[in-house]
């Protein structure tokens, strides 16, 4: 059906279906995310499955990363996906090719959701490679430390600024200052069960936090206080110095299950 659609459709860059994920279970047994066999499944539906219709690539990539959903999965045109992967190549950091890989392709066409099964597939096993690239390079906040990350993330910001601005004729930096404005939006988060503690190692930066109802914004600039936040609150970094190291003490190890990356998501966590 998603090929259909493409080929009537030549204004769509991707088209998918409805994503359903699962865990085996055994019986008698609590549920425990890293099983590969059981006697019986849970499965729910966790991908965001809204169309991405805006007719400038500038105003898909906004909405993309406001609800962001990747791409990975989904049936693609072939000349978008063979310039994301050939664009991929030269960013080292996995994650930032798979937001790479998906702009690309939001930005090069309107995205469709079909409300059919479109795929199943099992929960992250504890040997995958997202989990294993963690184990090897630390979480995003380590990773961020890398001497790749600076070269990675502007080699990010710059194609997908192309990308716009070769589809919507608009200067590029506007279009620039729009894709990086849309990440800092994006790389908020909030913690299901972890307690932070934010440390200014170096320099200077701000922490917007949002409890579902009211919304402060903190500066920190001194490496001997910090700002506790529980869980259940919705996170931001921004507004980096040059030179500045965010020191990032938690009450949990690292576990993607315990994040909530989308906002929709977080106020219905909240209730």
């Amino acid at each position: 059906m998603s090929v259909d659609f493409l080929k009537s459709n030549p204004d769509y860059s991707p088209c998918r279906g409805l994503i359903g994920t699962f865990h085996p279970l055994t019986s008698g047994k609590s549920m425990d995310h890293n099983n590969v066999y059981g006697d019986k499944i849970s499965y729910y539906f966790n991908h965001p499955n809204s169309s991405i219709v805006d007719e400038t690539a500038l105003g898909r990539m906004q909405n993309h990363f406001s609800n962001y959903a990747l791409t990975f999965y989904d049936v693609h045109r072939t000349e978008a996906l063979l310039f994301a992967y050939e664009k991929a190549r030269n960013i080292e950091n996995v994650f930032l090719d798979e937001l790479l890989t998906s702009f690309s392709t939001v930005t090069s066409g309107k995205v469709k959701r079909l409300n059919d099964l479109f795929l199943f597939r099992q929960a992250t096993p504890q040997d995958s490679v997202s989990r294993n690239y963690i184990l090897k390079h630390g979480d995003l906040y380590d990773q961020m430390l890398a001497d790749s990350w600076s070269n990675d993330i502007n080699k990010f910001f710059n194609i997908v600024t192309n990308k716009i601005v070769s589809f919507d004729k608009i200067s590029y930096k506007k279009a620039f200052i729009e894709v990086k404005m849309s990440y800092r939006k994006y790389a908020a988060y909030a913690h299901k069960g972890c307690h932070q503690f934010l440390i200014a190692g170096s320099g200077s930066f701000n922490v917007l936090v949002d409890d579902g109802s009211n919304k402060r914004s903190f500066s920190l600039n001194r490496p001997y206080y910090g700002l506790h936040i529980p869980p259940g609150i919705w996170t931001a970094e921004m507004g980096f110095s040059s030179g500045a190291i965010c020191l990032v003490l938690t009450s949990h190890k690292y576990d993607e299950n315990d994040y909530i990356r989308n906002y929709q998501e977080f106020i219905d966590y909240l209730g």
